[in-house]
């Protein structure tokens, strides 16, 4: 997924006329949905496995089969000759550099989220419905599928948005208030399930849309020659963050229960909140959505 991920994104990049934050959206949504999928199947159960694995397998034939009818837009920069040094841009553009923290805190965030929503919400649901383990599983896979698919519709709110009154405060006020949700949502274990179910959801609506106008950034301050290479260290860096994020949860979970659980993942968003609020301060920061920063 990462190797597909900013590849897919240049190639959206190139057809963009003022909607980079919509059309890199667009793409994260997809991905979104996908992430969602698993809890809807299992809440529908009585799926074989291998019917799973037939089918997710087929869609990926397909897209490899469609990928070659997508041609490229007219912003497709002219590809440059092999320079290693070149990936040192991602670090030495202060504006570039500002955008990848951003992005750092963001997946230091969403994928341990995604990772563990599931276990917290029937971890909580339990607590309150009752010993109906049925019932439980059913509205804790339900709760999932929509507080994750939830990202989605975030994405692409976020991106329409964006593209009109610029990125970059927006972007930090999503991390912030996406902090935020972190911190609290612990403190609500076993409580009401909607009440549970409401944080959550407004958690899984706030947690995605960061990303793609973060690598909006990317593309919009990067010589359109380097803009696969910038996309790919974001991406692939970022990526290599997710499992350290992941792996701390249950670790606090065993110590202090799933109250504080949470709360290291705050750290993520609000420093990339501060990464964006000081790229928003940087001089080429006006080729940002159009001039709107």
């Amino acid at each position: 997924m990462a190797g597909l991920y900013p590849v897919g994104m240049k190639m959206a990049a190139t057809w963009a006329k003022g909607d980079t934050g919509l059309l890199i959206s667009i793409i994260v949504a997809g991905l979104t949905l996908g992430a969602a999928l698993p809890h809807l199947f299992n809440a529908i159960g009585a799926l074989d496995w291998r019917f799973t694995l037939i089918v997710a397998s087929s869609f990926a034939v397909a897209a490899g089969l469609l990928i070659n009818f997508v041609g490229l837009g007219p912003e497709q920069g002219q590809p440059p000759p092999f320079n290693p040094a070149g990936v040192l841009m991602a670090w030495t553009d202060k504006s570039i550099r500002l955008a990848n923290f951003g992005y750092f805190g963001h997946l230091w965030e969403l994928y341990a989220m995604w990772a563990w929503v599931a276990l917290f919400l029937h971890a909580s649901f339990e607590g309150t419905l009752g010993a109906d383990n049925a019932k439980v599983d059913l509205f804790a896979n339900l709760a999932t599928f929509a507080v994750v698919g939830a990202g989605a519709g975030g994405c692409l709110f976020l991106g329409f948005i964006a593209d009109r009154i610029g990125r970059t405060a927006i972007t930090a006020a999503t991390m912030l208030l996406s902090g935020t949700c972190a911190l609290i949502v612990g403190f609500l274990f076993g409580a009401n399930p909607w009440l549970v179910f409401a944080v959550c959801l407004i958690w899984g609506i706030l947690v995605v849309p960061d990303a793609p106008q973060t690598s909006a950034c990317i593309i919009e301050l990067a010589d359109p020659s380097h803009v696969g290479t910038m996309l790919t260290i974001q991406t692939c860096v970022g990526f290599m963050l997710t499992p350290l994020a992941i792996h701390i949860v249950p670790k606090i979970v065993d110590v202090a229960g799933w109250r504080y659980a949470f709360m290291p993942l705050a750290v993520g968003p609000f420093l990339g909140a501060l990464a964006m609020w000081q790229m928003r301060k940087q001089p080429n920061a006006v080729r940002l959505a159009g001039g709107k920063r």
